[in-house]
């Protein structure tokens, strides 16, 4: 991973909005990076309440909502097992993420883990 991958890691994390789009106006960034568990920027802005803003943002800039980290997990997957994330859910379901995974809702298999 460059430290340009690093820095859209770094700015989802610290939910700078203005910082995310910088970056991709500059166009050098993939929206799909991975890091080592495989999240994309995506999956990590799924992983804290409060990061509306910046899923919408790198939704409309491509991100994949159905990406999937070494762990076979989606951004909501991820969004769900949050206390406090529904309206990450919700913006999720709405944008085209598959609420099926192998015959179950991904909704109550998160839920089976709390």
């Amino acid at each position: 991973m460059s430290d340009i991958d690093d820095d859209i890691f770094s700015v989802v994390q610290s939910n700078d909005v203005t910082g995310l789009i910088r970056l991709l106006d500059k166009g050098i960034v993939d929206v799909n990076v991975n890091n080592n568990f495989e999240d994309t920027p995506l999956h990590v802005a799924c992983m804290k309440e409060g990061n509306s803003a910046i899923v919408e943002l790198l939704i409309t800039r491509g991100a994949n909502v159905e990406s999937k980290n070494k762990f076979k997990e989606t951004p909501l997957h991820v969004a769900c097992c949050k206390v406090g994330n529904s309206a990450i859910v919700d913006l999720l379901i709405t944008r085209g993420a598959n609420i099926e995974k192998q015959g179950r809702r991904r909704i109550h298999s998160s839920s089976r883990s709390l």
